[in-house]
Formats: structure tokens, C-alpha cells, sequence
């Protein structure tokens, strides 16, 4: 008996280990891909990125060798990058401990990046994202602006109603998270009619904020906010910026609450998404098209983006990552990531009392 429990017991140590050692190599591929991606964007939207292609054909290499014969980067990337792609090739090998794979560039245009919008401070983000196979795993990154979504510390009542209303939510459990979050974010100690204040909280061991929100995940504390409604909701979210959405990032449901779009116009608005680098100029026309009615809305990302990263095995297992990046100056400020939670709750929420 004792010889079988230590067997079972060496047998689930080996299986854990294996498991812990299969999510670092899935999390460092995810790193290395969404860094690539990431210097690619910054070197875009830094200073001296308006150079033209023939004066910078050589820059970086001292030869004016083809960037090419290195690493095979795909369009999403060459139109970030315009002539400097060499760089990055060089810094791209490095990372993957040698030449790297390219699978292909999702939502990718073959047309020539739009340098004229580079390095003016207006943060320009690829409208598609970057695919790439490191160390036999195909990663998959794409990257949003992490203030353009819904503002939980300034979003007004109508605009917060109306989002829940087209995530799907009725009644009074559309009113109990309205009403909550609210209430969680105001100073007063009166509760709204389906809300909840500092005595309510208390009962339950809590302290309320009556605050502004300092985290997403502050959601969780409110009882109108399950696990399924907060994992459904929390990618729409942000806490900080100034109050826009961003025309390449936000989800319908936040185009449609706070930036009022039409159902005619969010679809246009992924369209332009689906068209890669060329998106900026369609949504900037939208935006001259609607005139004050787009005040609530923007093209350009704030420095501070999310990076979602899916990592493929070849077994056909996926894993997710998520994390976040400051960019500023041309240089990646700060980086960082992590396995994505919540995961199996992403499915719309059906609004059930």
C-alpha cells in the first residue's frame, strides 16, 4: 500500500510539474510575441518615425541589407514599423533565441502605413493583430487601448443603463447593478432602491468604497455582480482616461452606450477594424461625418494599452494571457502579464433574475 501511494504521489508530483513548467513556456511565448508587437508600435509612434523609407533604408544595419532576410515579418508589423523593421528583426531573434516562424498577420492590409501620423503623439494601434509560431506554439496578440472603454468612475446613469441593457440584462437586475455601482462610488451613505451602502456592506464584512473605483475587480464585492456578469463585462471597463471611447478598441455595446452610435454605424466602425492599418482614416472620417455628436469618441489609443495574447499548442489546447503595456516616447514604459482569469465565463449573460 505504501509503494502505491508513493508511486500515485511521484505520478501527480510529475504531472503538476509538468503542467507549471508547460504554462512558463506558454507564458514566456506570449511575452516574446506581444513584445514584438509592442516595439513595433512604439518605435511607429515615436520621435523620428516620420523619416521616409529611402533615408532610413539602411538605418540600423550599416549596409542596407534587405530586413527581410532575417526574420520574415508580416504586413501588420512593416506598416507599423515603415523602414525600420530591421531593428526590430534583429531584437525579434533575439527574443525567440533565434529565427522565428511567421504564421500570419490577423486582420493585415498590404498597403503602405500611413507615415504621416506617426510620431505626431497620437497613439495609432494596428487595427488587427500579430500572429507568430515561437518554439512550436502558434501565439496569437492583439493589442487595445486600455482607456478607451467604459469609464466606471465617470460613466453617467443613462449611459451605465444603457450598456446593461444591450449585454442583455432586465429588470431589477439591470436596476441592482446600476443602482450598486453607484452607490459604491458615491460618498453619501444613502442607498439608491435596488442599492447598497456602507451599512448593507458592513453586514457582510465589507467596508464600501464611496470612492472611486481603484480596481476592476472591486465589482466582485457587489452582490448584483456574479462571477458570469463580472467575466462578460470586465474587458469593456476601464478606470481612468478622459471619458472617450476609443473608436478601435470598444466593444458594440460601449460604441452604442456612451459613444451613441447606430447599429449601422458600430458595424461600420468593424469593418474599418477588419480593413488592418488603413482604419484610422475610415474612422476619422466617421467621426468628421457626425460632427459634435462625436465628442464621446476618439481614433487615437491612449499610452496605456492591454495586450491579449492566445498561445495554440500543437495538440490544438489553447491558453490566454493578459497584460498591460505603457508606451511612451517611442519606448515601452512598462510591461507586464499574466494568465488570463475568468475565463469561463465570457459568454453574454443572459440577464436571468
Amino acid at each position: 500500500a505504501m509503494t502505491v501511494h508513493s508511486a500515485v504521489v511521484m505520478r501527480a508530483s510529475l504531472v503538476e510539474t509538468s503542467a507549471v513548467a508547460a504554462q512558463h513556456a506558454d507564458q514566456r511565448a506570449a511575452q516574446s510575441a506581444s513584445s514584438i508587437l509592442l516595439r513595433s508600435i512604439a518605435k511607429a509612434n515615436g520621435p523620428g518615425s516620420t523619416r521616409g523609407r529611402d533615408s532610413d533604408s539602411s538605418s540600423g544595419s550599416g549596409s542596407g541589407s534587405n530586413p527581410e532576410e532575417d526574420l520574415d515579418l508580416p504586413p501588420i508589423v512593416r506598416q507599423l514599423l515603415a523602414a525600420a523593421g530591421h531593428d526590430i528583426e534583429k531584437e525579434a531573434e533575439k527574443e525567440l533565441d533565434g529565427p522565428g516562424g511567421i504564421v500570419d498577420g490577423v486582420g493585415t492590409s498590404d498597403e503602405p502605413s500611413p507615415e504621416e501620423r506617426a510620431g505626431d503623439g497620437r497613439l495609432t494601434l494596428p487595427g488587427g493583430g500579430l500572429a507568430l509560431e515561437i518554439d512550436g506554439r502558434v501565439v496569437t496578440v492583439r493589442v487595445l487601448d486600455a482607456q478607451g472603454g467604459l469609464n466606471l468612475n465617470t460613466v453617467e446613469e443613462p449611459e451605465l443603463r444603457r450598456y446593461f441593457e444591450l449585454k442583455g440584462l432586465r429588470g431589477t437586475v439591470l436596476s441592482s447593478a446600476v443602482d450598486q455601482i453607484l452607490d459604491w462610488r458615491d460618498e453619501d451613505s444613502v442607498p439608491r432602491r435596488y442599492g447598497m451602502e456602507r451599512e448593507g456592506y458592513r453586514r457582510m464584512g465589507m467596508v464600501a468604497r464611496d470612492g472611486d473605483f481603484r480596481a476592476i475587480e472591486e465589482l466582485r464585492a457587489l452582490p448584483a455582480i456574479d462571477e458570469a456578469l463580472f467575466a462578460s463585462i470586465r474587458m469593456d471597463l476601464c478606470l481612468g482616461g478622459d471619458g472617450r471611447v476609443h473608436l478601435g478598441s470598444a466593444s458594440p455595446e460601449v460604441l452604442q452606450a456612451v459613444g451613441e452610435l447606430t447599429p449601422a454605424q458600430v458595424e461600420g466602425v468593424l469593418n474599418a477594424r477588419r480593413a488592418g492599418m488603413d482604419a484610422d482614416s475610415a474612422l476619422e472620417e466617421l467621426v468628421e461625418s457626425m460632427g459634435d455628436g462625436a465628442e464621446r469618441l476618439r481614433v487615437h489609443s491612449s499610452p496605456v494599452v492591454r495586450i491579449l495574447a492566445t498561445v495554440r499548442v500543437s495538440t490544438g489546447a489553447e491558453r490566454e494571457f493578459e497584460g498591460t503595456a505603457v508606451i511612451s516616447g517611442g519606448e515601452i514604459a512598462s510591461f507586464g502579464m499574466h494568465l488570463r482569469p475568468w475565463l469561463g465565463g465570457g459568454e453574454r449573460y443572459d440577464g436571468s433574475e
